[in-house]
């Protein structure tokens, strides 16, 4: 049984502190920083991948130009620092059925959206049944993630924030959720509390380098509100 894996110090992880999130609901995607996918495959119990970018080769489980990450891999991928990995794409995959008989028009979208890094239509396909597609680079820092049920995307936000400081409960409705995330939201973790401010930008996508580089100017009372 022969693999390859990206070879290097693994950083000692810690669970990031600044999360900013944008929602663009009608397109099932969610723009994010702060959430990593040690964090996001816990939250949801993940079982199997189709690897779409990362330096995480199985050379048994290449198929046409991905790899296939079955639940006898997902501790080890778990493990890796894959933040270091640069780019890091995957499909999530119902059963192991699934990956062997994607259609050709199917296949063509997913390395479609493999290089281009957004769906050429809808990210989600009925040969994987997915309910997820991650697009990650530098795995913590920028991620767009499509949710098939957006409820879920709170599941995730809840998760990462009582994984972090547990006596923190969200006390706001899923609803006042999507509609402060539609313009972005910008959420500081403390040891005893949240910070969260509203940032109000017009234009579609922001850019979260932009956005991290000047949260002083973000972090100004009249845009604060109250999550918990």
């Amino acid at each position: 049984m022969k693999s390859f894996f990206r070879k290097g110090k693994i950083r000692e992880w810690q669970p990031r502190r600044t999360l900013y999130i944008q929602s663009i609901i009608d397109e099932d995607l969610f723009v994010c920083s702060g959430i990593e996918f040690r964090e996001f495959c816990n939250c949801f119990d993940l079982k199997m991948l189709l690897l779409m970018r990362g330096h995480f080769h199985i050379s048994e489980n290449s198929v046409y130009r991905f790899t296939f990450v079955d639940e006898n891999y997902m501790e080890l991928l778990k493990s890796e620092d894959i933040h270091n990995y640069g780019d890091f794409a995957f499909v999530d995959l119902e059963d192991s059925k699934g990956y062997k008989n994607i259609p050709k028009q199917e296949l063509a979208e997913i390395i479609y959206m493999q290089h281009m890094y957004e769906p050429f239509e809808k990210p989600f396909f009925p040969s994987t049944n997915n309910k997820f597609v991650y697009l990650a680079h530098d795995d913590g820092w920028y991620a767009k993630i499509y949710f098939r049920e957006h409820t879920d995307f709170i599941k995730l936000l809840k998760y990462k924030i009582s994984s972090v400081v547990p006596n923190i409960h969200l006390n706001c409705s899923d609803d006042e959720l999507f509609a402060l995330t539609e313009k972005g939201l910008l959420i500081e973790i403390l040891d005893d509390k949240l910070d969260a401010f509203r940032i109000d930008l017009d234009h579609h996508i922001c850019d979260v380098d932009k956005i991290l580089n000047n949260e002083d100017k973000i972090e100004i009372e009249e845009n604060r509100v109250l999550l918990y």
